[in-house]
């Protein structure tokens, strides 16, 4: 689990070591945001991202990381403050070669965070070192994370 004090810096850190060979995936009230737009978006779950609220049924859209996708999700999702708390976002997912990298669900909620093996713990420690993560605790096991961050 990790303890994640600014979601978009935490997104933004980690989608950035998956550029061109992962996918994000976001659920909540999206329509308004123009996500299901970006190139190669699709509303399929993948292997690994799987739809985590099924009543009510949320919008839900997969979008591959890519530098122009990333750009794009960036101002569409930092201006309008949808992550977090009060976040129009409920749930986040990454997942890159079939398996997921983080799962950020309820508003990014402490209990309902976590990031697998395929964060390197470099990423984690700038994470941490710069306020966006507050802290690295004891891995979850679904991910098979083992070693600490």
């Amino acid at each position: 689990m990790i303890h994640v004090h600014d979601c978009c810096a935490t997104l933004w850190g980690i989608c950035r070591q998956f550029v061109g060979s992962g996918v994000v995936s976001f659920e909540g009230d999206l329509k308004r945001f123009g996500l299901q737009e970006l190139p190669g978006s699709s509303a399929q779950e993948t292997d690994a991202i799987k739809r985590q609220t099924q009543w009510p049924e949320m919008d839900f859209v997969v979008v591959p990381i890519t530098s122009d996708n990333l750009v794009a999700l960036q101002s569409k999702i930092e201006e309008r403050d949808l992550l977090g708390w009060e976040g129009s976002i409920t749930h986040v997912h990454i997942e890159a070669g079939g398996q997921l990298a983080l799962a950020a669900c309820d508003n990014f909620h402490e209990d309902a965070t976590a990031v697998s093996v395929l964060v390197p713990d470099s990423v984690l420690a700038q994470l941490q070192f710069t306020g966006a993560v507050r802290a690295v605790v004891t891995p979850n096991k679904s991910f098979e994370r083992t070693r600490e961050g």
